[in-house]
């Protein structure tokens, strides 16, 4: 028998970010009405900061079960119900020898194997689910500029520049980037001289999470910015749409690699 570890946070992870996104995505056209676009705009995707925040402490957990893994003792373990108890601990003797036994795999070869893949992983076909959240408003304004009859050259700037060059690659982008901050920084600051200070730990934490949030809507906005100009031209439409499926290509093709 072999035990195997379902990666199940990684459906709550994108269930999260998909939420927030629809939610920022809702304020952001709400925004776009307003001549002060480029002021309520960080305000707009605050539920970022906050799926931020919660995938840090949802990885950090993740971390830490790793952690404690190497000195797992299935001894410790507690059930609700007697009974419960005694049936598992006598299907570890059938299957695995002896309990210690059951406790050397699950320090070594299980744990081992989740450190090896330590750094959280979202299949790019997700992402293409996250990004519907924000990219099915402009499609629908698209269709509604082909219905209108508008010309070819600015169906071919909007679907260059927004639906393929923002909505679809600079989000696959800009998601990889926030994913590996949350991932790489999950853990709080660890600082020693105030750790029996924990209202100031925990103002470290959330300016950790502050400082995520804002390189993601610096790249976000950064992005959707260039993108606004380039509808000028096709020409600078398509360069602009290039230059965002290379990078979302880069980003995804290093993470490939790595998983590899």
């Amino acid at each position: 028998w072999q035990i195997e570890l379902a990666p199940v946070f990684v459906e709550l992870t994108v269930l999260v970010l998909w939420v927030m996104i629809f939610c920022s995505s809702c304020l952001s056209y709400v925004v776009s009405f307003t001549e002060y676009f480029w002021v309520a705009m960080p305000f707009a995707l605050v539920p970022q900061l906050v799926a931020a925040h919660f995938l840090r402490r949802l990885i950090s957990q993740k971390h830490e079960l790793i952690e404690s893994m190497a000195t797992f003792d299935v001894g410790k373990a507690e059930c609700r119900e007697e009974f419960d108890r005694k049936f598992v601990m006598t299907a570890i003797d059938a299957w695995y020898g002896s309990r210690e036994a059951f406790n050397h795999y699950v320090q070594g070869p299980i744990r081992n194997e989740l450190l090896q893949k330590r750094s959280t992983q979202i299949p790019s076909a997700y992402f293409i689910v996250l990004i519907t959240a924000v990219s099915a408003p402009s499609f629908e304004v698209f269709i509604g500029f082909c219905l209108d009859g508008f010309p070819a050259d600015v169906l071919w700037t909007r679907v260059l520049s927004k639906q393929i060059g923002f909505f679809l690659a600079s989000q696959m982008a800009s998601l990889k980037i926030l994913l590996y901050l949350c991932d790489r920084f999950a853990m709080p600051p660890s600082i020693p001289h105030l750790s029996s200070f924990p209202r100031i730990v925990g103002m470290c934490d959330f300016l950790q999470t502050l400082l995520i949030y804002l390189s993601y809507i610096l790249v976000d906005l950064g992005s959707y910015a260039i993108c606004r100009r380039s509808q000028r031209h096709v020409w600078s439409a398509a360069l602009y749409c290039s230059a965002m499926l290379l990078l979302a290509g880069l980003l995804h093709g290093c993470w490939w690699r790595r998983c590899g």
